[in-house]
């Protein structure tokens, strides 16, 4: 269903980057696989994947969390949604897909993504295809939960 190279790519960028930049102590959560995403809300992050594969990268926090994180990359306290904090939201999505892109290019799987948008929402659903997936992985850090989802629409290498 999913490719685990692909998988690992994504799931290691997002655990080098939290330990990296952030200096976190990181556990992987729960690991699920769902037909729609109506478990998303607070600060959702996505970029678009294209290349051999396409799909979305998808990753959502609670603002709580999202204000740590941004704290924390910034090495100072971000309190208010302002473009600094947008910013940060973004610049850690595309720090993340930027690490496992690389990866996967060594694999020999080409890809590129699209710039990230960000949006705020209390629940957001994400509906898919019939036979689309989702892949999400819970990471447990300092600063709350992270989630990492996961959908790729064509999965043949070229």
């Amino acid at each position: 269903m999913f490719d685990l190279d692909v998988v690992n790519a994504f799931s290691k960028g997002t655990v080098i980057i939290l330990k990296s930049y952030f200096n976190s102590k990181v556990l992987k959560g729960d690991v699920r696989i769902y037909r729609n995403a109506n478990h998303v809300g607070g600060v959702i992050v996505f970029i678009g994947i294209t290349g051999d594969l396409s799909g979305r990268l998808m990753f959502n926090m609670s603002k709580s969390t999202a204000f740590k994180l941004a704290s924390a990359l910034n090495s100072e306290s971000i309190t208010i949604i302002d473009d600094i904090f947008v910013s940060t939201i973004k610049e850690f999505v595309n720090m993340v897909a930027g690490s496992a892109i690389n990866d996967l290019y060594t694999k020999h799987i080409d890809l590129d993504m699209t710039p990230p948008a960000i949006l705020m929402s209390e629940q957001i659903a994400m509906l898919e295809k019939e036979n689309d997936k989702i892949l999400s992985i819970n990471y447990k850090t300092e600063f709350g939960d992270i989630f990492m989802n996961l959908i790729l629409f064509n999965q043949s290498k070229s």
